[in-house]
């Protein structure tokens, strides 16, 4: 199966999780999604890719749970490799 474009992992942490990315690689783009489970993000990433109609690659999605110093809000961690990596 294949991996998101740079362009499409974009899209959906800029207009679908309505932030900016943390860092932007060659073959990846990683961001942490605060205020927000890994459950919700995967909801919301499954939604994304329902939209463009696109199956992609599972093992090149990680999302893990992440913590948020001094911050009683759930944080989740999203890295995205893509296409080419």
């Amino acid at each position: 199966m294949p991996r998101m474009t740079q362009s499409q992992a974009l899209d959906l942490i800029e207009n679908t999780f309505d932030t900016a990315p943390d860092s932007i690689n060659p073959h990846s783009v990683e961001v942490t999604l605060y205020d927000m489970t890994v459950e919700q993000a995967r909801a919301d990433m499954d939604s994304f890719c329902a939209f463009i109609g696109a199956e992609l690659d599972e093992k090149s999605i990680t999302l893990t749970a992440d913590t948020v110093e001094d911050a009683s809000v759930p944080a989740t961690r999203l890295v995205i490799q893509t296409e080419g990596g």
